[in-house]
């Protein structure tokens, strides 16, 4: 408080403390102002406070939904070291338990040509004029793929360097250099893996193929496999179409036959989704908390936030949503033994886990890998965004004559490259869907399934509550923006007052003077009687 200088020097006023009581006056009508702004101003901040804490709940939330990567589970074993090993296809849920015998008798490999007498690297070679044809080599002679076209490398006095860039420049060819003594360097030209990619090179004499008993130090062969039996030959060490759901990759030649075996480990499963029952329910928990409008605590800071409560309202619909188009039916979590309970956390009933693992294992998957999958098998189905995506089961219908093609009766657009047709569609809910299909294989009619998985649309939910548009996003801008307001009002309240105080001093100021004024009147009668009375004794 300031001194009262009013009061002290107008010792023959009214004698108030006038300072005192202007401060009094002042505040009454200012301070629940200034009180409300910083009880509000305390609120807002709390919440931004809260809102990171909330961010960072959701962050652990989304690296928690990892749990749900569930393509481990599907486990695969071998009586004998790693000579084969078994992927499961992007599509998990195709993967089926099998056993199977698998004795790899000769691996894929890519021929290789060797051109000697190079003294370095950086060499230069007179002018390089080559044509290279692809095909197969017998008994040194080399018969050619007609229907694939030769490539050519035309260099005009180029490096060793050079020439070996630009062969690797060129479709199936790959080279490189070597150096096999002081001195001394080869050229190594190698062609893809498999029996029909070898090559013939001709033009320059110094690269020519002549004689391949020469040059060839490996020849082009394809991979070789029994199947409980079966021969299997392919042009690469990657055997798809043998085992349902994944392909084989060969890593050795097998002395002998080696069993195989691959299936769903419910142990590995349930373990993944209690991690993240754990960790919904934690978010669950604290969400719960921060929106309760009455609690031991009182209501929580984000009691009046229907943007917040809302979030946790639609965390809860996702697992009550079926899935669609990761079978004939309908998968509900329910079903797997996921129930949700009154507070909105949920529980896993281990027992009726088990009981629908056992009987549809694949639909478990479900839950955190997506399915793009087609009844016919010619047709390679993908989605490069989910967001929008339709989930379910959808008619394909092709016309022949036409060349007209639907996808739950909406038109698709084709397209033609090589001996591949790729449909797609601009109809909502379709428009990052792509089928791709052999031009001489499209079925007149099928049908192609979309399923979305549980962690994907959890996924999805939280990158939207992140983004620069998202809820967080959104509030912390309203939060700032309302902290900025009172942070103006404030200013403005402290301009009012100063303006209010000056004013009340001026009117108590001119006071004084009336009262000091009145009372040296006052004073001045009262000498004048006191003088007649005087005179009157």
């Amino acid at each position: 408080m300031s001194v009262d200088y009013l009061s002290t020097l107008n010792k023959n006023g009214s004698g108030l403390n006038i300072t005192q009581i202007v401060d009094s006056i002042v505040q009454a009508e200012i301070e629940p102002n200034r009180a409300t702004i910083t009880k509000n101003t305390s609120a807002i901040e709390a919440q931004v406070s809260e809102l990171a804490t909330f961010k960072s709940n959701i962050s652990i939330f989304q690296e928690a939904l990892n749990n749900l990567k569930l393509r481990d589970v599907f486990q695969v074993s071998t009586t004998v070291g790693s000579a084969v090993t078994y992927s499961p296809n992007s599509n998990i849920s195709t993967a089926n338990a099998f056993s199977a015998n698998v004795n790899v008798t000769q691996l894929a490999q890519a021929q290789t040509l060797e051109y000697t007498g190079y003294t370095s690297r950086t060499q230069v070679l007179s002018d390089i004029s080559l044509s290279i044809s692809f095909g197969s080599v017998a008994d040194n002679s080399f018969t050619a793929d007609t229907n694939r076209s030769a490539v050519t490398v035309s260099l005009t006095a180029p490096t060793l360097e050079e020439l070996a860039a630009e062969l690797t420049s060129k479709s199936g060819v790959t080279a490189e250099i070597v150096q096999t003594d002081t001195g001394e360097y080869s050229l190594a030209i190698y062609s893809d893996t498999g029996a029909s990619n070898a090559l013939s090179i001709s033009g320059d004499a110094t690269i020519n193929t002549n004689n391949y008993s020469t040059v060839q130090k490996l020849a082009a062969q394809n991979s070789k496999i029994q199947i409980n039996g079966i021969e299997i030959e392919r042009q690469t060490n990657e055997v798809d179409g043998v085992l349902a759901g994944g392909s084989l990759s060969l890593n050795a030649v097998t002395a002998s036959a080696i069993n195989l075996s691959g299936k769903y480990s419910h142990t590995e499963a349930e373990s993944k989704i209690l991690k993240f029952v754990d960790s919904f329910n934690e978010l669950n928990t604290y969400l719960t908390v921060k929106t309760s409008r009455s609690g031991s605590a009182g209501s929580g800071v984000f009691a009046t936030e229907a943007a917040i409560k809302s979030v946790q309202s639609t965390l809860n619909s996702i697992l009550r949503a079926p899935l669609k188009g990761f079978s004939s039916e309908d998968v509900n979590l329910s079903e797997m033994g996921i129930t949700t309970n009154r507070d909105g956390s949920i529980t896993l009933n281990k027992t009726n886990f088990k009981t629908f693992f056992d009987a549809n294992a694949e639909n478990v998957m479900s839950l955190g890998e997506n399915s793009f999958t087609s009844e016919d098998v010619n047709l390679s189905v993908s989605v490069s965004d989910t967001a929008s995506q339709k989930a379910g089961t959808f008619a394909f219908a092709y016309n022949s004559g036409t060349s007209a093609a639907t996808l739950d009766g909406n038109t698709l657009t084709a397209s033609v490259s090589g001996t591949t047709t790729t449909f797609t569609s601009s109809a909502p809910g379709f428009e990052t869907l792509s089928i791709k299909v052999e031009t001489s294989n499209i079925p007149s009619s099928t049908t192609v399934s979309i399923g979305v998985s549980t962690r994907d649309t959890f996924s999805r939910l939280i990158s939207e509550l992140l983004s620069s548009t998202g809820t967080i996003k959104n509030k912390e801008k309203e939060y700032d923006n309302s902290l900025a307001d009172y942070s103006d009002q404030l200013t403005e309240l402290t301009v009012r007052e100063e303006s209010v105080r000056s004013r009340y001093l001026a009117q108590f100021t001119e006071m004084e003077r009336t009262v000091t004024s009145l009372k040296s009147t006052g004073e001045y009668i009262t000498a004048i009687l006191d003088a007649w009375n005087d005179q009157n004794k």
